[in-house]
């Protein structure tokens, strides 16, 4: 898990130093989302295996385990919806320690209803600006853990706009939204 951190801290601040420029109040904020649509073909009950026509035409064979709530609802013709997102929002501070925070939430439908599921993590990761090179375009960061990780900035002239001392906050929350659907 720390290596993911780590993998996830180095990417963010690569995008949080790149989109500096945009950085009029001192934060950036986006969103990707990926969403899925297939339509049922086939459900086994008693297998707990449902069989989809994704919007290419393929077909997919899934298992359901026991976690999916209100399996017994899904239909032949419902269409299961699929969402994939990540929103982030980075700010540069003044002062502060480095940090990281995490949260999660899931939500799940109710009895009745059709099969879904809401689940996100956030994660609030903060670092310290310890020295920046304008030679170079790189700028040197001390994370959470105490590690220090070298990143270079994809547009150089971004660098002028952080300070050695500077905090580089990143709120990264992601998640997937899973919905069964009755199509009319």
């Amino acid at each position: 898990m720390a290596k993911s951190i780590k993998y996830l801290f180095v990417l963010l601040t690569v995008l949080s130093l790149s989109a500096c420029s945009v950085f009029q109040e001192k934060t950036i904020q986006y969103t990707d989302e990926i969403k899925v649509e297939a339509k049922i073909e086939g459900i086994d009950y008693w297998a707990r295996t449902v069989t989809l026509r994704t919007q290419d035409g393929e077909l997919v064979k899934l298992n359901a385990g026991y976690e999916v709530k209100n399996f017994k609802e899904l239909e032949v013709g419902d269409t299961i919806e699929s969402r994939m997102y990540q929103s982030v929002i980075i700010t540069i501070e003044k002062d502060g320690v480095p940090s990281l925070g995490t949260d999660q939430k899931i939500e799940r439908a109710e009895a009745g209803e059709k099969p879904g599921i809401d689940a996100s993590q956030t994660y609030e990761i903060r670092a310290k600006v310890l020295a920046i090179d304008l030679n170079s375009s790189q700028v040197q960061l001390q994370t959470p853990m105490g590690t220090v990780e070298t990143i270079r900035a994809r547009n150089p002239e971004n660098l002028k706009l952080i300070k050695v001392g500077d905090i580089v906050k990143a709120n990264i929350t992601r998640g997937i939204a899973i919905e069964a659907k009755k199509i009319k």
